[in-house]
């Protein structure tokens, strides 16, 4: 019967340390998944490899598989170029070689993000591909020229003033080439900046942000004047996040429909990705058409769909949609690397089934262990009260008592011990006691050690009772 409660007792213990394994490995899976809050599974890797574009965009399939945006060539004064082409979100532009646009006295160096010939280049000179469309909508890409003659420089003067306010300014521009970069737009209070253009024929040179429109094509010095406008101010609902302002400016462009104003930053959220500007905060995401987006070489937001109509823009709210990043709860043990959380699960896990292999051995040991080798009061030696405990058979230094096995003589009316006994700490016989065969009535014992079934050794003195004498 003992053993059977004893069998039961340490199939408990290994229950316990397996579930505790469990509990320990599955406690560190979710270091491993991110979540979001449009209930979306979203990777946690950028989407391209390049981390200095688009570094902090995530690949969300269920909105960008299957859609086709269309890419347009504008050939930048020259012509003969592809026209537009449609492809997929992060794929490859494809190799076009033989649809080179042409131009007279120019020499082309390829399709750039922006119209100066700056950015992002997307096709090389004999038109093989160079970059993957990570852009999430439609777009336009521009020729780059590099003129073939001798180029001569003029001065372009920059007039912004306003009643009341604004500047003038000068620029070199080289004849044929796209007008010079790295220039802050102008300001007006009330009043969006437009663009830089020719006041004779309306011609552009400049966009709202500073970028060129068209080439220098004037073989003299000339002034060109800031175009301002009256924005339309569109509500945004920016849902939980932060924002400089509770609208996002729109202007006319040249036919008459409106498009967003340049250098207007998205909102934040701290522990958030923003998404964009939606129609809609509360249908899925997939099924919301994205407005705005937040351009991630510039900061600055895009227009992800064709220009509005005034009444269009003066009908709708546009809402941020966010994607909540991994929470900082984790963030300690996220700069631990995968390996050694392995190594520490493991470690661990060993740790709690060496320290339940302990506890069974201690269980054993109080109950009696096995053959005699006795705990505190178990069968085959006595402790404090079991077989030569205190009062029952034989003394300290009894059977398994501290260190021997059954000793004559006790503190109590004692009976010898069941054999042969080993003392405690001294040599054979009680505590420092001698051999011998039993004792006399000792002073604490009314029977002595004289009952033992074999010679026995004394109690606490010598053999006998306690303090008896050897017999």
């Amino acid at each position: 019967m003992l053993f059977k409660k004893k069998k039961f007792l340490q199939n408990i213990i290994i229950f316990i340390s397996v579930l505790f394994l469990f509990l320990a490995i599955s406690s560190v899976m979710p270091l491993f998944v991110s979540s979001s809050s449009d209930g979306i599974a979203y990777s946690s890797k950028p989407i391209n490899a390049d981390a200095s574009v688009y570094s902090s965009k995530y690949i969300n399939s269920e909105v960008y598989d299957g859609v086709l945006y269309t890419v347009t060539f504008d050939d930048n004064g020259g012509q003969g170029g592809p026209g537009s082409i449609k492809l997929e979100y992060g794929e490859y532009l494809p190799n076009m070689q033989g649809s080179a646009p042409t131009r007279k006295d120019y020499e082309f160096k390829g399709y750039y993000e922006k119209a100066d010939g700056s950015g992002r280049d997307y096709y090389k000179p004999d038109m093989t591909s160079a970059y993957h469309w990570y852009n999430n909508g439609n777009g336009t890409i521009y020729a780059k020229w590099e003129s073939t003659v001798e180029q001569t420089s003029f001065t372009v003067t920059l007039d912004d003033t306003y009643p009341g306010g604004g500047r003038i300014r000068t620029i070199q521009a080289k004849y044929g080439n796209p007008m010079p970069g790295d220039l802050m737009p102008p300001s007006r209070p009330e009043y969006v900046f437009d663009g830089y253009y020719d006041e004779s024929n309306n011609k552009y040179y400049y966009d709202n942000e500073m970028n060129s429109r068209s080439a220098w094509d004037m073989i003299q010095d000339y002034t060109l004047k800031a175009k301002w406008a009256l924005p339309l101010k569109v509500k945004i609902d920016i849902n939980g996040g932060q924002s400089d302002s509770e609208t996002i400016d729109f202007v006319k462009d040249s036919k008459q429909n409106y498009t967003i104003a340049g250098y207007q930053r998205p909102p934040t959220r701290e522990g958030y990705d923003f998404l964009g500007y939606y129609d809609s905060k509360d249908v899925p995401i997939q099924d919301a058409t994205l407005i705005l987006f937040k351009d991630e070489v510039s900061g600055y937001l895009r227009q992800n769909v064709p220009a509005f109509k005034e009444s269009e823009l003066k009908s709708i709210i546009l809402y941020s949609r966010w994607n909540q990043l991994e929470t900082n709860q984790k963030s300690w043990l996220s700069s631990i690397p995968k390996p050694i959380k392995v190594i520490a699960i493991v470690v661990v896990s060993l740790a709690a089934l060496v320290g339940a292999g302990f506890l069974v051995r201690y269980l054993r040991n109080r109950n009696g262990g096995d053959d005699g080798f006795g705990g505190f009061g178990g069968h085959g030696g006595g402790g404090f009260g079991g077989n030569g405990g205190r009062g029952g058979n034989g003394g300290r230094g009894g059977n398994g008592g501290f260190g021997g096995h059954s000793g004559n003589g006790g503190y109590g009316n004692g009976v010898g011990g069941y054999g042969n006994g080993v003392g405690g700490y001294g040599n054979n016989g009680g505590y420092y006691g001698n051999n011998g065969q039993g004792g006399t009535n000792g002073s604490h014992g009314s029977q002595g050690g004289s009952h033992g079934s074999n010679s026995g050794q004394g109690g606490y003195g010598n053999n006998g009772g306690y303090y008896g004498n050897n017999r």
